[in-house]
């Protein structure tokens, strides 16, 4: 049955592809209802010859969306108790979940439309359709990829929601106007740790009984999408899982978080620091600030901390994205593809990313069999200021992040 499986997917893939090829030179079509409806045929057929692994009688498998059908590739949701070819499918997930007595489905990664599989990066997804923003242009929570209306009132779209460089999902739509209302088809991709790790489309079978928008709930939908269409003060760093597409450490990544380092001043910073400030052995004074999400230190040229020099900022707290995004909390392997990676020689303990110790611009990974690691990139101003960005991981998990001149 599992080979079987694995015909149909692959077969439903092809087909998609197919599509995706021949409208390559235009860019790929926006996600609609009947492609969704397509590909939950195949997976309703497929269904019907593989393991049930719940009840769907059961009063556990009525939900809210339908009554589950449980299988080791996905989640089904009917309107009926009976997986037949006349069960009308309200909702469809594949996640990553397909583990049953201690088995997991051999096939739970080939499963979705365009041939979207779990753990594809964000880019990854959203290289499979339209997007009129490649910078992901929005605020810290969310940006609009395309809205395209149509004049009988129906709409295509992809948005995404995020908490800064960290994408949660995002979501194609169509909107299909239907009878006095509109039915909203949705494909969401969920995301964790910049991974996929879920699929979830719902409404996207014409003959179903589910319930329509009215005009003011289409309406109320096109405008917040067009409200977050507006905004540019968010956008998205690029990243790759290949590295040679990427830039090398640079000056311009000295700005971040609204600050900008090489001029950075005591006003600059944020909220109200705990300052300590010290006598240094040439005659010269040090000025420490200690915030909850920061600490910085200045040189000074007396007690009144005159003249107040950068010499390091330590971010420690969430609050504040550093050079590229990179956040307390992220992942090793989330932040190694949001700079140059060459590929370059490594003896197991120490990998250099791009260039070498000996040029102005080079990078560097240090790792250690107790779970601490390191990224160091340094790059070089025209004025000769040596400028250093230190990422400390303790578990392949950010715990500081340091910008500091050497």
């Amino acid at each position: 049955m599992m080979k079987k499986f694995l015909s149909m997917i692959i077969a439903l893939c092809m087909l998609a592809a197919c599509g995706i090829a021949a409208a390559e030179e235009e860019g790929p079509d926006p996600m609609t209802a009947g492609e969704l409806a397509a590909w939950a045929d195949g997976l309703k057929a497929v269904a019907q010859g593989e393991e049930l692994l719940n009840d769907p009688t059961d009063e556990d498998s009525e939900t809210e969306d339908g009554y589950l059908f449980q299988y080791a590739f996905a989640a089904l949701y009917g309107d009926q108790t009976e997986m037949t070819a006349d069960t009308r499918l309200l909702a469809a997930v594949v996640n990553a979940s397909g583990e049953e007595e201690g088995r997991e489905s051999e096939a739970v990664e080939q499963v979705g439309p365009r041939g979207i599989s779990l753990s594809m990066s964000p880019a990854e997804v959203i290289a499979l359709f339209p997007n009129d923003n490649p910078e992901l242009a929005g605020d810290r929570t969310g940006a609009v990829l395309f809205l395209n209306e149509q004049a009988d009132g129906g709409a295509v779209y992809g948005q995404l929601d995020r908490d800064g460089q960290r994408i949660s999902a995002v979501t194609y739509g169509e909107l299909v106007p239907e009878e006095d209302g509109f039915r909203l088809a949705t494909l969401q991709c969920f995301f964790a740790d910049s991974l996929l790790y879920e699929m979830r489309a719902e409404c996207f079978d014409s003959k179903a009984d589910i319930p329509l928008l009215t005009r003011e709930d289409r309406d109320s939908l096109i405008a917040s999408l067009k409200a977050m269409e507006g905004k540019d003060e968010y956008i998205a760093v690029k990243t790759s899982r290949n590295g040679t597409e990427l830039a090398e450490f640079g000056t311009d990544d000295l700005s971040f978080s609204g600050l900008r380092f090489l001029e950075m001043t005591p006003e600059d910073l944020p909220g109200s620091p705990e300052e300590d400030m010290m006598e240094d052995d040439d005659g010269s004074y040090i000025l420490m600030l200690d915030e909850a999400d920061y600490d910085a230190v200045f040189r000074c040229e007396n007690e009144e901390g005159v003249n107040a020099k950068v010499v390091s900022f330590t971010i420690k707290g969430e609050g504040l994205e550093g050079p590229r995004g990179v956040r307390i909390g992220d992942k090793l392997y989330e932040d190694l593809q949001r700079f140059r990676f060459d590929g370059n020689s490594s003896d197991g303990t120490s990998e250099i990313l791009y260039g070498d110790e000996n040029a102005a611009s080079f990078g560097i990974a240090q790792y250690s069999v107790d779970g601490e690691s390191s990224l160091r990139y340094t790059t070089e101003t025209q004025d000769g200021t040596k400028v250093v960005l230190l990422l400390r991981y303790a578990m392949n998990l950010l715990e500081e992040i340091t910008i500091y001149i050497q």
